[in-house]
């Protein structure tokens, strides 16, 4: 059976309830290898239908993953909806134009074969003592959305990530330096990836003591993902406003957030994977500012979220086949400054770069301040990278870290599959304590 033949037995069942069905097939290819050798190849196929009946101003949830019955399915999601959460009174108020569910997906585009021994080779003609382990995931995913209420939303995307680690013994240690990113496979990606891993093997050769606690702080990409986006991402999204979790729930909009900085949700943008045309729910998606110029300029929110704090849904529900749907956002992008890192880097006389953080972020951003310990710091002098520092946690109150000035990079460079980000220097950001 096909997706689109299971999901239209499903809303056949519908009887008069009000229905929703959401069926998702996801296939998973992950190909390794260490240093030029091939290390196994892994294939996941993920397949489920999920149906959500309405009744009473109540919502019940069932789900399959095997065959099933679509009358047991409904009467399933029935039963549910006795004792279920409230909800919205329509599962989607604007339908989107949808692409043909029966025809199903066309044939994947293969991916060209991965440069692995152009990267090998490279790499270890600079540092023969690194160990080089790559991934290549190609995805898949069919997504089919249906509803008694006239959502017909079908698409069909596919994604390519590359991962690579270099290692290399550091000190009795190894030290794993992990790059992740999309991979449209041309030669400048081959390019950016192999200087990203020598860039960071050649920072963490040479060992530096910081001078004083009192430098200038600046955060690459990954770091500013981990200590700003991805915790205002999070402010920013509805399960957070509902709970009151959010430490921007109170700001008013004349008070900045992260001064001088504009953060986008975008699931538009070309070649993202997870770009979209409409979220988890049949709602269209678009482009949105959440921050703008440090004032909050908008939400992540999903149909339930949205109706309970009297808003509208942004487009932003994503799910499991087999969860209910939860507000995310799709892609973060900073776009970059007019400075570029080589003069970011070269403003101050000494500064740190961090540029991962140890572990998760932990902090009480509502009542004092933030606080985080940094795995990968380098001290930077006279815009050169001298050393990597160890030791080196950092700190802000609430108001300095949430009100300072930001200098903004000319380069972005991609986080995983989640954020498009440049270097910056966070004025209220300070090291609190570091191996001097």
């Amino acid at each position: 059976m096909t997706l689109a033949t299971a999901a239209e037995a499903v809303l056949a069942a519908a009887g008069r309830d009000a229905l929703e069905v959401f069926a998702l097939s996801r296939r998973v290819r992950t190909r390794r290898w260490r240093g030029d050798e091939p290390a196994g190849e892994l294939l996941r196929h993920e397949r489920g239908i999920a149906v959500r009946v309405r009744r009473e101003g109540r919502v019940g949830l069932a789900a399959a993953c095997g065959p099933f019955d679509a009358a047991d399915l409904v009467a399933s999601a029935r039963v549910a909806a006795r004792s279920g959460p409230a909800f919205p009174s329509s599962f989607a108020e604007h339908p989107v134009a949808s692409e043909d569910a029966a025809a199903g997906p066309e044939a994947p585009d293969k991916c060209s074969e991965p440069p692995v021994r152009e990267l090998a080779q490279r790499l270890h003609d600079r540092h023969p003592d690194a160990r080089l382990s790559l991934q290549f995931v190609e995805s898949e995913e069919e997504r089919l959305i249906l509803s008694t209420e006239g959502v017909r939303a079908y698409d069909c995307r596919r994604a390519t990530m590359v991962r690579a680690i270099a290692s290399r013994a550091d000190s009795g240690e190894v030290l794993d330096l992990f790059y992740e990113a999309p991979w449209p496979a041309d030669s400048t990606d081959v390019d950016a990836l192999l200087r990203w891993l020598v860039l960071r093997l050649r920072w963490t050769r040479r060992r530096a003591a910081m001078p004083c606690n009192d430098l200038p702080v600046i955060l690459t990409p990954r770091a500013l993902d981990a200590l700003v986006a991805q915790p205002l991402a999070a402010a920013l999204a509805g399960p957070a406003l509902l709970d009151g979790t959010s430490f921007l729930s109170g700001q008013r909009p004349e008070e900045p957030s992260v001064r001088g900085l504009t953060l986008l949700d975008d699931p538009t943008l070309t070649g993202a994977p997870r770009s979209r045309r409409f979220d988890d729910e049949g709602v269209p998606t678009r482009r949105r500012e959440l921050l703008r110029r440090g004032v909050v300029a908008g939400y992540a929110l999903d149909l339930s979220a949205a109706e309970r704090l009297g808003m509208e849904s942004t487009g932003s529900a994503w799910r499991r086949w087999d969860a209910w749907p939860a507000a995310e956002p799709a892609t973060l992008v900073v776009h970059g400054g007019s400075t570029d890192v080589t003069r970011l880097l070269g403003t101050w006389p000494r500064a740190v770069l961090i540029d991962e953080v140890a572990g998760e972020w932990f902090s009480d951003v509502g009542e004092a301040g933030v606080a985080a310990s940094a795995h990968l710091a380098f001290l930077v002098e006279g815009g050169e990278v001298v050393g990597r520092v160890r030791g080196v946690s950092l700190s802000a109150a609430r108001d300095d870290l949430l009100r300072g000035e930001v200098v903004l990079s000319q380069e972005v460079a991609w986080v995983g599959d989640r954020a498009l980000l440049p270097w910056v220097h966070a004025a209220g950001l300070a090291v609190s304590d570091a191996d001097v």
